[in-house]
């Protein structure tokens, strides 16, 4: 009896510490295995760069690895190593398609930290599309995210990001903002590669500003960096950047030494972006060396990269540098091509992006304020009920009273709450809105920049003096109306110009055009400082520039010294322009010859539009006056 009880006792012993040591060894291994597969992601990541069959090995393999329990959530977060994976060799769509599948799976588990990494990734695609709605869609719930959690790191990234896309909108000061915020949060994390990038944007938003000597002193700072983590796509792309900055230092026997380590590089590890640019930085520099066989075979090899992975951006850059190369080979027709090509390209991009952004806001704008003025209805009802029960309770016992007066003040403090969150998300929408109109006023720009360019081109064929005259009064004229819609995207107010600084442009402009010296002939304008809208500021910017030609072109014969003078001012609800000259002045049958002329014309039917009187005459030169009744101003004086 005595040796059963020992032997029972023995294996209760037994069993009991075979389970702890079970439960033990369960434990280290479970957490050897969590930390093996996680491993394999991360090595994925690392080759996402330079080898997509092995990029997605490692995933594959990190998935097999998983035990049952931590299988779903690895299986969960795959979905972010796979979009990075696909968005990294330009399989874009399939990209969403994964950060879409992840974002689904993480919202249900309520995951903000993968959450606001995936719609980063996400952002990113866009942004490589040109889809820039899309791109600041995902950017800023990313970094909502982000901040609601104090996830430093992403708050770094999106500020990165965001300080690309300003750059990319001409939108410097804002640019430099992000780029601030985002170097201050990698140096304070100590998060070495994600500095390196911020050093490279930082660089390129200087060397777009033409500020070489910051840029150069940035894209160091990244490629040192690079050298130090021995981060080899990394030096591929600083070496680039760097070759950039050295050809507009003219510093070309660096720059190519530059170029041919990026290129050495970009090829081996095989990523298509990262070549494409490379390649495109290759050809600038052979054109500056007067190299341009080797040039265009760059270009060519560099464009087809980018047409292949749908990078139309750098697509258009190609097309630029060929036709900047054929213009000075003399080339016209190889010129007229290319750049036909490129408003082909320019005018996929607007109809395909701008186009299709702007009426979804226009919906989306009107459905809020549709929203937001039945809101105003229903609580202007709730007022009203208010007031109602205000007299009931009057009629009651004063405590009753208070205690409903209390509660009708908590209700209408919540229905003011949810107007407040309306007119922020239409603040939202009205700000999107209006960045996609300085874009559509950039485009315009860049057209008639185009049509400009194309006239120049166009020109140096003919050997007609006359023709070519004709030619050069055209392109002033595209330029007067390329000037208004360059201070609209530059400008915080998209439908007013400021008369003060349109004028004088458009005037040094013409000078400029005219190759007139200063000291020859000076310009004198008194200009009040009025905002106008677009449809008065083009007629009076064309009769402008019809008579400030006039002026250079017939006023001073024989290299004569003299002033033009020009002024705008607003008085009695009118407009008044002067422009005037002390130079020889027109004689009475010159007057009637010039009023059969084409700018003559052109002036006359502005005039029209713009209810104008005129008159011309001859005080010690040309004086033309105009006063005009028909305008519309934006704001006061400035």
């Amino acid at each position: 009896m005595a040796d059963n009880v020992k032997s029972i006792f023995l294996r209760k012993r037994i069993t009991y510490i075979t389970l702890v040591i079970w439960f033990c060894t369960s434990a280290v291994f479970g957490q050897v295995e969590i930390e093996r597969v996680q491993a394999l992601m991360d090595s994925s990541y690392h080759y996402s760069r330079y080898d997509f069959t092995k990029c997605i090995e490692f995933i594959d393999s990190s998935l097999s690895f998983s035990s049952y329990d931590q299988k779903s959530y690895f299986e969960d977060l795959s979905h972010y190593y796979y979009g990075v994976c696909n968005h990294r060799h330009g399989f874009y769509e399939e990209a969403i398609k994964q950060f879409d599948v992840g974002i689904a799976r993480f919202t249900a588990n309520n995951d903000s930290t993968i959450l606001s990494d995936l719609f980063y990734q996400k952002s990113l695609v866009f942004r490589q599309q040109s889809d820039y709605k899309q791109f600041l869609e995902n950017i800023n719930k990313s970094l909502a995210l982000a901040k609601a959690i104090d996830y430093s790191r992403n708050i770094g990234l999106c500020n990165n990001a965001k300080l690309i896309h300003y750059k990319e909108r001409k939108m410097y000061d804002q640019a430099e903002v992000c780029g601030i915020k985002s170097l201050t949060i990698f140096k304070t994390i100590k998060d070495s590669s994600s500095l390196g990038d911020v050093y490279n944007n930082l660089g390129v938003l200087m060397f777009a500003q033409n500020k070489f000597d910051q840029a150069l002193e940035y894209h160091l700072l990244q490629h040192d960096l690079n050298i130090r983590l021995d981060n080899v796509w990394g030096q591929g792309y600083s070496h680039s950047k760097l070759a950039s900055v050295y050809v507009k230092q003219k510093k070309y026997t660096l720059a190519k030494s530059h170029i041919e380590d990026a290129l050495q590089i970009t090829r081996k590890i095989g990523t298509p972006y990262e070549l494409s640019g490379a390649l495109l930085r290759s050809a600038q520099l052979n054109s500056k060396i007067g190299n341009y066989p080797k040039a265009i075979k760059d270009i060519h090899e560099s464009m087809a990269l980018s047409k292949k992975f749908e990078q139309l951006n750098s697509y258009a850059e190609g097309l630029e540098e060929l036709i900047d190369i054929h213009k000075k080979q003399n080339l016209v027709d190889s010129a007229l091509m290319y750049t036909d090509l490129l408003m082909q390209v320019k005018d996929d991009v607007l109809n395909q992006t701008i186009g299709k952004q702007l009426s979804e806001l226009e919906v989306k704008f009107e459905t809020q304020k549709k929203d937001k003025e039945i809101l105003e209805l229903k609580y202007e009802d709730d007022l009203n009920e208010a007031r109602i029960l205000r007299q009931r309770i009057i009629i009651g016992s004063s405590l009753l009273g208070l205690s409903l007066l209390g509660f009708l003040f908590f209700r209408l403090s919540g229905k003011n709450q949810k107007i407040e969150h309306q007119n922020k998300v239409i603040s939202v929408a009205l700000n999107e809105k209006e960045m996609l109109l300085k874009e559509v006023h950039h485009r315009v720009k860049n057209n008639l920049q185009v049509i400009s360019s194309l006239l120049g081109i166009q020109s140096r064929s003919i050997k007609d003096e006359k023709a070519k005259e004709a030619i050069r009064d055209s392109r002033s004229r595209v330029h007067s109306m390329s000037l208004i819609h360059q201070n609209l995207y530059q400008k915080d107010n998209l439908s007013g110009i400021d008369m003060n600084d349109y004028l004088p442009k458009l005037c040094n402009s013409l000078f400029d055009t005219y190759n007139i010296n200063g000291d020859q002939i000076s310009l004198k304008t008194d200009i009040q400082q009025l905002k106008l809208d677009v449809e008065t500021v083009i007629p009076i910017g064309l009769i402008v520039n019809e008579l400030i030609t006039n002026a250079l072109k017939y006023a001073f014969p024989d290299d004569r010294p003299g002033e033009i003078s020009v002024k705008f001012s607003e008085g009695d609800h009118v407009l008044n322009l002067i422009v005037s000259d002390n130079g020889v002045g027109l004689k009475n049958e010159q007057m009637e010859n010039k009023k059969g002329g084409f700018g003559h014309k052109l002036i006359k039917a502005f005039r029209n539009k713009l209810d104008a009187n005129i008159i011309l005459e001859n005080r010690g030169g040309t004086y033309v006056e105009l006063t005009i009744k028909k305008y519309k101003r934006i704001s006061g004086p400035v």
